[in-house]
């Protein structure tokens, strides 16, 4: 029964670790320019088909709009992520124990007591 219950275990992706860079440009290098961005004055107004006039299930809350089928997607999609993230961790966890105990074993190895 247990075995039927849990989550199987994902295999987990080695990634290769990119090359260093160096925090100091090289003397001769040339110096990347810098971009001067200004802030808009103003902040576009965008037109939405959700009208409240058009949407019988539009409900407003102090100059935040919400529509109850978006927000319980979003739940819906918080829970899932939410999930994920913990699964993950989990994995993580596990495995980063596994690699202790492995590093605890060679340690109190008779033959690496030399070291």
């Amino acid at each position: 029964l247990n075995k039927l219950a849990s989550k199987p275990k994902r295999p987990v992706q080695t990634v290769i670790p990119e090359p260093a860079v160096p925090r100091q440009p090289q003397i001769g290098a040339p110096q990347p320019s810098r971009a001067v961005l200004k802030k808009a004055s103003t902040i576009p107004k965008m037109t939405s088909p959700l009208d409240n006039d058009q949407n019988p299930n539009f409900v407003q809350h102090e100059e935040k709009t919400v529509l109850p089928e978006t927000d319980e997607v979003n739940k819906i999609k918080t829970r899932h992520v939410l999930t994920e993230l913990f699964e993950t961790e989990r994995v993580y966890v596990s495995e980063l124990l596994s690699i202790i105990n492995g590093y605890k074993l060679e340690a109190h190895n008779d033959d690496m007591r030399h070291l």
